[in-house]
């Protein structure tokens, strides 16, 4: 297993990022940059098993594994209490962290991800084409990062302009490309095993009434033109599991890069909060905002 921790080690808030499907620890460049300048911040980042650095062992992966996997990590680290951030397949096991260790969360904050449901890691329509067209590009690089990014982003996002005379594809590409000289691809291993966790991922009614009923603030963050994970998941996560909601409008399942000083305003926000001893919102809220690039309005 591979882990990085960056920032201040005397900091008295730690946060841990775990990444989603196919994933590496890179993939938080975003969030880390910024976190990792805070003074009171130390954040652990992590290769789950089957990609990154990590290895690919030839065992079934669960999201309960790979929650013992981050536990482990975080002893290692030192990490006694910790605010837990999770994106899709990552939101899932920092579910499942949550129910196996709940004394030592102090927030939680779960991004385009699911509780669970029948069939539900089915993605959208749309979604299924994108990973139709993934298939067919495997061996045209090109191709499948252009892929990758219509399943990740909204198209008016990819195509509108990101400085540099560059478009966001453009950016992305260039990202991808680079990141891929830097971390090892995900091998077949890696990719079945991590895919079959995310499927089988499900909490039951009693998991969800725990999680209800914890004493750590729950926050969840959804983009409405997500079509890897169903936005829908996530609508009811305050009467499931007493969480809060941030609708971000106009924003894709990539939405951490998408629109990262919003997202990480929010966690941070959640993480100070909590820290500061903050009660849980005994009524959950609902809030909207209308992303525009450059630009948010927001919308109780």
């Amino acid at each position: 297993m591979y882990y990085e921790t960056r920032g201040n080690p005397d900091a008295p808030k730690k946060v841990i990022f775990i990444m989603g499907l196919g994933g590496s620890h890179r993939g938080w460049d975003m969030q880390s940059s910024y976190f990792a300048t805070l003074p009171d911040y130390q954040i652990l980042l992590i290769d789950n098993r089957g990609t990154g650095f990590s290895d690919s062992p030839i065992v079934p992966y669960t999201a309960d594994t790979m929650a013992s996997d981050v536990i482990f990590i975080a002893n290692e680290a030192g990490f006694q209490t910790f605010h837990l951030v999770g994106v899709s397949m990552g939101g899932m096991i920092s579910e499942h962290i949550a129910l196996m260790v709940p004394e030592r969360v102090v927030s939680l904050t779960l991004i385009v991800t699911r509780l669970g449901g029948l069939l539900g890691y089915l993605p959208t329509f749309r979604g299924i084409i994108q990973f139709y067209r993934m298939s067919q590009a495997a061996d045209n690089p090109e191709a499948l990062i252009n892929a990758g990014a219509d399943l990740l982003f909204p198209y008016h996002f990819l195509e509108s302009q990101a400085g540099n005379g560059q478009t966001h594809r453009e950016a992305l590409r260039d990202r991808v490309i680079q990141r891929n000289k830097e971390v090892p691809l995900q091998n077949e291993i890696g990719k079945k095993n991590q895919l079959a966790a995310a499927k089988a991922h499900g909490l039951s009614a009693a998991q969800m009434t725990l999680l209800k009923a914890a004493k750590f603030p729950i926050l969840s963050i959804v983009g409405d033109e997500d079509i890897l994970v169903r936005p829908s998941h996530s609508y009811h996560m305050p009467s499931q599991i007493g969480a809060d909601l941030l609708i971000i409008e106009g924003s894709g399942h990539g939405l951490i890069q998408q629109c990262p000083e919003l997202v990480n305003g929010y966690i941070k926000e959640i993480c100070d909060q909590s820290a500061s001893g903050v009660p849980r919102n005994p009524s959950p809220k609902t809030t909207k905002l209308h992303y525009t690039h450059n630009a948010t309005a927001k919308m109780d």
